[in-house]
């Protein structure tokens, strides 16, 4: 019993002894941390408040009251006022701009039930009467009593945040329009080669179901639903080894530009380019109508310079021919009239007036032919020539006019214009060799008075229709045409201020109309004409 005693006491002792080493050296840390200052009440003031002048927030502290105690200097450098003018008072009692949004309700009502908020998006006026926009916190406080005290909480501006969203919207709003409404199909690739997004042009030209696809669709899947419409040919070869081209092209990111005529007859340039984190974008732009511009202002550039190289052909070939046919004019008389020499001298002038005639086709092609124009009715020209027409056309087509209810009076020469329609009637019959319908018609269109022959013949290829007026082109191989009919015609057209239309298919027969200046229009149309 003793021993259990002593035990006791001996650890009863040493617990102690442990207990009051351990309170001696918290005495001493908390001696060490008074003497250096660093928790004295007045530096943890002083270092609150440099703390809260410092922050980019203002802080802020409103009583039971809800008037304010306390604002950081932070709130001086945001709105211009100086926070003495403002402790005393509520936060309605500050020029605001939304007192009548209903969102201040719903906040009246939270400090009213001194509940926390956070973030309260609300405006403040500064100094200068600009409004400001401000989130604003605060949370509750009370006192060692538990009673409400009042609010502390802090402040944030966000009128620059506001402004350069706006801006970001703003400039992203223009961005989405010209995105929208451009000419241009446009999508967007990420790095997977799916569409991030995509413009109705995009779907337009490509005849694309918007249903179907759009943001989110794949590259490939795209690419082999255009393949299956027949995009890319008709030949499974082929057309299997684009799309693995294409997809090539697409997953190495190529920079890329070319042309595809699309089976509509559709012409659109297509341009690749990569952009950054693997993206790409896709430009398909339709330039069906400038290729067909080009193509024209080309056959109008060849058919001037054959022009000018024709034109000096024919005034040197010219020149030949009148010495000859002057040659044998003074020969004839010489030789007796039942001798060889005489025939043969009349087939040597014959022949150069046929080349003379021909020099005269030259030369209105090349618009260097001298005209003599005057007023004429196109109706009255088109009944004179009628029977001649009908015994150049034969029995196995029938000819029937149409002509303009009112005068077609056309400046222009008649002389030429009665060559240009036995010219155009020709080529009709020859495009009708089983026999079919000529029409000739005559209208008055705006300025001009115009001349038409229609046929029912076989009519024209495009291919045809492109060269159809260039000197030498012909298609009568069997009846061995010079091919300078009808650019004989397209001459004396143009060199009289007007031109030539031609509209053909393949089995539907053809029209050709001549549109020649109405009197007192020819002035104004040579000179459109550049004469």
């Amino acid at each position: 019993m003793g021993f259990i005693v002593l035990a006791l006491a001996i650890g009863f002792a040493m617990g102690a002894g442990v207990f009051w080493w351990r309170g001696r050296e918290r005495a001493q840390q908390v001696r060490a941390t008074a003497g250096s200052g660093t928790h004295t009440p007045d530096l943890a003031a002083d270092r609150l408040r440099d703390f809260s002048n410092a922050a980019f927030d203002w802080w802020w502290e409103m009583d039971r009251d809800l008037r304010f105690t306390y604002l950081s200097d932070r709130f001086e450098k945001v709105f211009g006022i100086p926070p003495a003018s403002v402790i005393g008072r509520r936060r309605t009692d500050l020029n605001r701009a939304d007192y009548e949004d209903p969102k201040w309700t719903a906040h009246l009502a939270d400090l009213e039930a001194r509940r926390p908020f956070r973030n309260f998006q609300t405006t403040f006026v500064d100094a200068d009467g600009k409004t400001r926009h401000v989130a604003i916190s605060g949370t509750p406080f009370h006192d060692p009593d538990g009673r409400f005290a009042g609010y502390r909480g802090v402040g944030f501006d966000q009128t620059e945040t506001r402004e350069q969203q706006a801006a970001l919207a703003e400039k992203a709003a223009v961005l989405e329009a010209v995105f929208r409404h451009v000419d241009q199909g446009v999508a967007l690739l990420d790095a997977d080669l799916k569409v991030l997004a995509c413009n109705d042009r995009l779907l337009e030209l490509l005849d694309l179901p918007k249903e179907r696809f759009g943001p989110g669709s794949r590259f490939d899947v795209i690419v082999r639903h255009l393949a299956s419409q027949g995009e890319y040919g008709q030949d499974e070869k082929e057309r299997e080894a684009m799309v693995a081209e294409r997809l090539r092209m697409a997953r190495e990111r190529a920079e890329i530009s070319h042309e595809r005529t699309r089976p509509n007859g559709m012409v659109l340039q297509i341009r690749a380019r990569p952009l950054p984190e693997g993206r790409m974008i896709l430009t398909y732009t339709d330039i069906t109508e400038i290729k067909r511009r080009d193509a024209v202002l080309h056959q109008a550039q060849k058919m001037e310079a054959m022009g000018q190289l024709t034109g000096g052909i024919a005034h040197d070939f010219n020149n030949l021919l009148t010495v000859i046919i002057g040659g044998v004019s003074d020969l004839q008389p010489m030789l007796p009239p039942d001798s060889a020499a005489r025939r043969l001298a009349g087939m040597i002038e014959h022949a150069a007036n046929r080349g003379s005639e021909l020099t005269g086709r030259l030369l209105a092609f090349s618009r260097q032919q001298e005209l003599n124009p005057r007023d004429f009715d196109l109706n009255q020209m088109v009944t004179q020539m009628s029977g001649m027409i009908r015994r150049v056309i034969g029995s196995a087509i029938t000819v029937q006019t149409d002509l303009s209810p009112d005068p077609a009076i056309v400046h222009a020469d008649p002389a030429q214009c009665e060559t240009a329609l036995l010219n155009l009637v020709i080529n009709a019959r020859d495009a009708m060799p089983q026999g079919g319908l000529l029409t000739i018609a005559t209208r008055r269109e705006m300025d001009h008075g115009v001349l038409i022959v229609r046929d029912t013949g076989h009519g024209m290829t495009r291919e045809v229709l492109e060269r159809l007026v260039e000197p030498f082109f012909t298609t009568k191989q069997q009846s061995g045409g010079t091919g300078l009919g009808l650019s004989m015609v397209y001459g004396y057209a143009r060199q009289s201020g007007g031109d030539l239309r031609v509209a053909s298919e393949p089995g539907a027969g053809a029209e050709v109309s001549i549109r020649l200046p109405l009197q007192g229009r020819a002035g104004s149309a040579l000179a459109l004409a550049g004469r």
